[in-house]
């Protein structure tokens, strides 16, 4: 099964996007790091259920514009329509090969594997790939994430002991699911269909 592993929310400013919510919801927030090719970098707030709320904006906007990624293109169209929302969910897996195999199988078209990496303020590599599908007039789909050897994770007391308890996704979107991702629910939230992208989190 699936996992949720983050929610990308668009910022311009993603530290002061991040410190907003923090104060509201009386959660911790960090920096994240830059991702150098791509010309964005992010704020984060890590849940108690191996999860995570991405605040991401663009330091550099003819990189971001350029970029081959699909996650990076749409962060740059909707920052430069003002839009600062959610704009995606990232599941985890650690089975990408079996992904490809089904999307191949299903005749789906998708984008990747792309592989990503930044370094974290302390120093350390993150490293990930990948995975986008793509349906016919569906819009923006999550895309499938899986870590290399050092998931996207903090130190203990850098993780809040509220999690995020669901995300809706849009209504039209629930057949989709199904046959993408062949899930029903996620392994760590409860998953909805409603009018638009939201979280909750308890």
């Amino acid at each position: 099964m699936l996992a949720l592993d983050h929610i990308v929310v668009t910022a311009k400013n993603p530290e002061e996007a991040a410190r907003a919510v923090a104060k509201q919801q009386q959660l911790a927030v960090q920096q994240g790091g830059k991702h150098e090719n791509w010309g964005t970098y992010n704020w984060l707030s890590f849940l108690a259920n191996s999860c995570y709320v991405e605040w991401i904006g663009v330091f550099n906007p003819a990189k971001a514009q350029q970029s081959a990624n699909p996650l990076i293109q749409a962060v740059h169209s909707a920052l430069e329509q003002d839009i600062e929302n959610i704009i995606q969910f990232a599941f985890r897996t650690e089975n990408m090969k079996a992904y490809i195999e089904h999307f191949r199988q299903e005749g789906i078209a998708f984008t990747g594997p792309i592989e990503g990496s930044r370094v974290k303020p302390n120093g350390e590599l993150l490293e990930w790939r990948m995975l986008f599908p793509h349906m016919p007039n569906a819009g923006s789909l999550p895309f499938l994430i899986e870590w290399g050897a050092h998931k996207n994770t903090p130190d203990k007391e850098n993780v809040n002991d509220r999690h995020i308890a669901s995300i809706t996704a849009p209504a039209e979107h629930a057949a989709l699911y199904k046959q993408l991702y062949k899930i029903d629910t996620l392994e760590n939230v409860d998953l909805h269909f409603g009018s638009e992208k939201q979280f909750t989190i308890k």
